[in-house]
């Protein structure tokens, strides 16, 4: 008889927390983005007959319950929490936690997006500045990555293989290097192998744009 109600209760218990969580969903405005993803969230999908027969309004509407879940900032959170803390996980959907800081991790590189960066900079070369006498520089500037990945174990990017890459494409401007080291204080701390450390111009007199480095 205790084995009976038991299994009623469980039943009827995981019954109501699907009800009310349904009705819930039903009922709860809809988000119009999430702030710790930084996306807008889906909305309900218009109904019609060409959307319902075409599939797309189910599509969509899998997209809606997806992100409108109720709770679902705090159940994202909870899950991060024991992914890292408790199943020892080394990051959550790419972010990894390092020297205080949360970081994204950006591995391999992407020449695509290189390429496309690329062609946007020729672009804006050829449309605004070119047979003008313009003065045209470009840098890569180092991000959290580079200073974070490789030294705590995490896939590091080829920053080096990065740099090439755009140098080989903007031919019309000149680089600036950003990756070296300061003549004055040196180099602190882990190098990251995949970066060639060469000591910066230096010269108080001149802007650095005027000390181009050309390795």
């Amino acid at each position: 008889m205790f084995e009976k109600w038991k299994n009623i209760l469980t039943v009827g218990l995981l019954s109501a927390f699907v009800l009310g969580f349904g009705i819930w969903a039903a009922v709860k405005p809809a988000d119009a983005l999430s702030t710790s993803e930084r996306r807008p969230l889906a909305q309900m999908p218009e109904l019609s007959a060409s959307s319902y027969l075409s599939g797309k309004f189910m599509s969509g509407y899998e997209d809606y319950a997806t992100d409108q879940f109720p709770l679902r900032e705090q159940f994202r959170t909870l899950k991060a929490l024991m992914g890292l803390y408790v199943f020892g996980q080394k990051d959550n959907n790419g972010v990894y936690l390092a020297d205080g800081s949360a970081a994204k991790l950006e591995y391999p590189l992407n020449e695509g997006s290189v390429t496309h960066a690329a062609d946007r900079f020729r672009y804006l070369y050829e449309t605004l500045m070119a047979g003008t006498d313009a003065k045209v520089y470009f840098s890569v500037i180092p991000d959290k990555n580079y200073f974070l990945a490789e030294a705590n174990g995490y896939p590091a990017l080829d920053y080096q293989a990065l740099t090439d890459a755009l140098r080989k494409q903007t031919e019309f401007a000149a680089y600036i290097d950003l990756f070296g080291t300061h003549p004055k204080y040196g180099l602190s701390g882990k190098k990251i192998s995949s970066v060639t450390y060469c000591p910066q111009p230096y010269d108080r007199r001149v802007p650095l744009y005027e000390l181009t480095h050309t390795m």
